[in-house]
């Protein structure tokens, strides 16, 4: 049954709403996706950090103009995913499904308001992680306090050794 024209307002008014909100959006095709695997995509993209939405082409140009983005689209079956939290997981979530199953191609997307081409996408998918750069500069920032710690106190223990040694040799 074909959705009527107040239903498709509303979808586009729900999901421009929704992407202006969202962290990141990711356009990307798919084929040959089928419905397990398609379950699968959704359950594991971003679990409660965002949606994925297949959605038809005339629909997604009524979106972007909503928002004033300007991106032709290919003419093959797009969806949309689009995330709230961390940019880095959701591009590298999508990525890697599509390398494992070969059933999504990343088109585009834009990432706090900056848009981004599908190799973009992937360069980003090759980022490591919020947690995995949380913990490199906790590890950074650890060794810098050692090292400063440690070159502070070491004139006063070269001055202690000296003094210890004069001690002694004036016995």
């Amino acid at each position: 049954m074909p959705i009527l024209r107040v239903q498709k307002e509303q979808i586009v008014g729900q999901l421009a709403g929704e992407l202006k909100n969202s962290r990141i959006a990711l356009l990307f095709t798919y084929h040959r996706l089928t419905n397990a695997a398609n379950k699968t995509l959704r359950d594991s993209a971003f679990g409660d950090q965002g949606k994925i939405r297949m959605i038809s082409n005339n629909l997604l140009r009524l979106i972007l103009k909503s928002l004033k983005l300007e991106f032709e689209l290919p003419e093959k079956p797009l969806a949309i995913a689009y995330g709230f939290i961390d940019e880095v997981t959701a591009a590298k979530t999508l990525v890697d499904f599509a390398k494992q199953t070969e059933a999504l191609e990343p088109v585009a997307g834009w990432v706090d308001g900056r848009f981004f081409t599908g190799e973009e996408i992937r360069s980003l998918a090759a980022l490591p992680g919020r947690n995995a750069l949380q913990a490199q500069l906790v590890g950074c920032l650890g060794g810098l306090i050692h090292r400063l710690a440690y070159n502070l106190n070491f004139p006063l223990r070269q001055l202690a050794y000296v003094t210890q040694a004069v001690a002694e040799s004036k016995k």
